[in-house]
């Protein structure tokens, strides 16, 4: 990551230091569940302007754009696709978020153990949603 980084692009910045190379599909939509269920904490090494310690929640709109930032074309390339991913598949993603299935489990642990393992990261949050105690 840049030495230091605006809070209004730490999220696209991290996420593309997390995936040189495009995730597939369903780490995209985990990671966006993530970012959008668990404040995110910063450890001391995080160089980001306004000395930022660590950011709420981010919305389901903002979290489909970094989901989007990862793919250079494609219709995965467009916020539009991975917000609709959020509201308009099978569930929700509140529901998913709620009551993950089964088969996004090790999806969710393998994505936020690759977010806990960034250098300016300390650690996912469970705050409103609890899904981070469904993942153990």
């Amino acid at each position: 990551m840049k030495p230091s980084v605006s809070p209004s692009q730490f999220h696209k910045a991290l996420v593309q230091d997390l995936f040189p190379q495009p995730p597939m599909l369903e780490e995209a939509f985990c990671l966006m569940l993530l970012l959008h269920a668990c404040p995110l904490r910063l450890n001391g090494q995080a160089q980001v302007d306004g000395q930022a310690q660590g950011f709420s929640e981010i919305t389901s709109r903002h979290a489909a754009e970094v989901a989007a930032s990862l793919f250079p074309e494609g219709e995965e390339s467009h916020a539009a696709y991975w917000y609709w991913r959020c509201w308009n598949e099978d569930k929700s993603i509140y529901e998913v978020i709620e009551n993950p299935p089964d088969r996004l489990i090790p999806v969710l642990k393998r994505i936020r153990l690759r977010i806990e393992s960034h250098p300016w990261v300390d650690r996912l949050l469970d705050e409103d949603w609890d899904l981070l105690c469904k993942l153990e």
